[in-house]
């Protein structure tokens, strides 16, 4: 039978109305969704539906991003800006941007996300662009997690509050659970933990009550990450573990890099410093949470007396985090150095590249980190 437009067009709807139940049940990384997809995006490209196109490209980049692909994921967002660009259509742009953002984190390109963010504000206001399931909630909370990354917590504070308020106003639970992931995610970097445990349980709750299983799981790896900090350190590795084992790979940018970091760290709080060890070694393959997950190594390094071997990855974590204009992970990493410094009598080495960077951040001076870091230099002031 000869193709038609018509049906063509039917085929596309249909299939991208697929696409919608593939991604709530399995997630971006599922296999159905990635055949299904690639489906999708063919029947675009024969209609010449550049919106379509658009949508599926970004589908596309989404199984890539989450599945920690870097190549594949930067080549889907820059197809879908280049397309997105050459239709003029603001929500396609919107898209694209969205897009953008989650690849530039993926390969730890802070500022270059900030930039995509900046451009594309006025765009994500777009009523088709929000249309999109998960589009306001993914934006805006990882342009949040983004921003604390940077050292800008009160900013980061502001675009999570609207990730919230904008998915609660389209009333659909997954979108709802995903703004709670991210606002969960930001909660457990700004060390506040309580908060972080009670949204993870509310994503783990919502997630297995409808079936969203690509929360489900990072829902358990934030809730078993608090918890080991808050002094159960056996029940958050196991729920950590149970998350792993169980994820689709979560919507948010913890990735398996920041799963794994969070493991090895609920180790350590157990006292399993050599199995920590290990799994920091297996998070390091990954790209975004370097530096942390090498300040990490190096504080597990110190509990086994390895002074000199934990001072260099404090300053490997340095410069790893200047590279990516990470000063929110570059002041973590030098109050580890700053403190090991002042046991080993340097204090004014110490007390010196811990003003510098403690005087280069404008907000969140109510932070756990800036505290640490007010607290320490007091003590090396007197």
């Amino acid at each position: 039978m000869p193709e038609s437009p018509e049906r063509d067009a039917r085929e596309l709807r249909l299939t991208t109305a697929l696409l919608g139940v593939l991604k709530i049940i399995g997630g971006y990384t599922d296999p159905e969704f990635i055949e299904a997809t690639a489906h999708a995006k063919n029947l675009a490209e024969k209609s010449g539906n550049f919106g379509q196109l658009v949508l599926h490209i970004v589908a596309m980049w989404a199984s890539a991003n989450t599945a920690g692909d870097i190549r594949a994921s930067t080549a889907f967002a820059d197809q879908a800006l280049d397309l997105a660009s050459r239709s003029r259509n603001p929500a396609s742009i919107a898209l694209a941007h969205m897009a953008q953002i989650g690849a530039c984190l993926l390969r730890a390109d802070l500022l270059r996300a900030e930039d995509y963010f900046i451009s594309g504000i006025d765009l994500f206001a777009e009523s088709e662009f929000q249309r999109v399931p998960g589009s306001v909630a993914y934006t805006f909370g990882t342009a949040s997690l983004n921003a604390l990354a940077l050292g800008r917590a009160d900013t980061a504070r502001e675009r999570i509050r609207q990730s919230i308020l904008g998915s609660s106003k389209k009333k659909n639970p997954y979108e709802e659970t995903w703004a709670k992931s991210l606002a969960a995610e930001l909660h457990l970097h700004l060390r506040e933990l309580g908060e972080a445990a009670a949204l993870a349980r509310q994503v783990i709750k919502c997630s297995d009550e409808n079936g969203f299983s690509q929360f489900a799981s990072v829902g358990r790896l934030i809730l078993g990450c608090a918890l080991a900090n808050l002094g159960q350190a056996a029940e958050g590795v196991r729920l950590i573990r149970e998350g792993l084992d169980d994820s689709h790979g979560p919507g948010s940018v913890f990735g398996i890099g920041g799963a794994l970091a969070a493991l090895a760290s609920a180790q350590a709080l157990g006292n399993s410093i050599t199995e920590a060890l290990a799994t920091v070694e297996e998070a390091l393959q990954t790209h975004a949470h370097r530096p942390e997950t090498v300040r990490l190594r190096g504080e597990l390094r110190l509990k086994l007396d390895q002074a000199a071997l934990a001072e260099a990855d404090f300053r490997d974590a340095i410069a790893l985090a200047r590279t990516m204009n990470a000063k929110t992970w570059e002041l973590r990493a030098t109050v580890s150095l700053a403190r090991l410094l002042t046991r080993q009598g340097k204090r004014d080495e110490a007390r010196t590249m811990l003003d510098g960077i403690y005087g280069s951040f404008t907000e969140g001076f109510d932070t756990a980190d800036l505290k640490d870091a007010t607290a320490l230099l007091d003590e090396l002031g007197s």
